[in-house]
């Protein structure tokens, strides 16, 4: 494809994942990979070659093609580790192909690419702060306790908790918060420190109680339209 229009096929791809087409989004992508390679694009020398990886990665991972999925992340990764100096993309890529191994229950290779990650994120200008930092914790947390490393479970869980707690004034993120003492909680109890357990079941039921109060003093209507967003990310932290 011509230069000019490698914009156009991106955005393409994007709206095709978008609506479903995902056969039709992986011919965009892949003739926009094939194209860079023609281009020179395929060694680094893109700024953003590795993005296009990225973004086929999440189609593949939708049409269950994770041995796919899981090349092209680790091209994207290849692409980041040798352009140096994208800390926040080669982390965004460390997690994503953590959360493949994952789901396919491969604990300690993603256990490992999130171990990465979360030094990339805590050594970035932000201080660690985010979204990422709160995923890369959770995700690791389980991974540890799919393990039978609770150790390492607890102590994730414990760091998500404090960093959640330092944003408490966010009632967007309480969900995440009461999530993070029920596994934590969780772990406790496997570990038969019951008291320690019910300690944290509690203030995941204060917390719950709390979130509930807060949404519906401030739903506009029966249909408790601004919800919608708390929900979506306390789902994304489900195990």
């Amino acid at each position: 494809i011509h230069p000019e229009h490698r914009g156009c096929r991106i955005f393409h791809a994007a709206l095709c994942e978008k609506i479903g087409d995902h056969s039709n989004a992986v011919k965009d992508l892949t003739a926009v990979i094939e194209a860079d390679r023609a281009h020179g694009k395929g060694e680094g020398e893109g700024e953003d070659a590795w993005g296009v990886y990225l973004q086929r990665s999440g189609v593949f991972a939708k049409l269950g093609e994770h041995a796919k999925a899981l090349a092209d992340l680790g091209a994207a990764i290849a692409l980041l580790r040798g352009a140096r100096g994208d800390d926040k993309g080669l982390a965004q890529a460390l997690y994503q192909r953590g959360m493949c191994h994952k789901g396919l229950g491969a604990w300690e290779r993603a256990a490992q690419d999130f171990s990465e990650a979360l030094a990339l994120v805590r050594g970035s200008a932000q201080g660690g702060a985010g979204d990422l930092l709160y995923s890369l914790l959770h995700h690791r947390g389980h991974c540890y306790r799919k393990l039978g490393n609770f150790n390492l479970s607890l102590q994730d869980y414990s760091a998500l908790i404090d960093a959640l707690e330092q944003q408490a004034s966010t009632p967007a993120l309480v969900p995440l918060l009461v999530r993070a003492h029920n596994n934590r909680a969780f772990v406790l109890a496997q570990t038969n420190q019951n008291s320690e357990a019910i300690e944290e079941y509690t203030k995941a039921i204060q917390l719950e109680a709390q979130s509930a109060r807060l949404a519906s003093s401030s739903a506009p209507g029966p249909a408790h339209g601004n919800n919608h967003g708390t929900q979506a990310q306390a789902h994304a932290y489900h195990n």
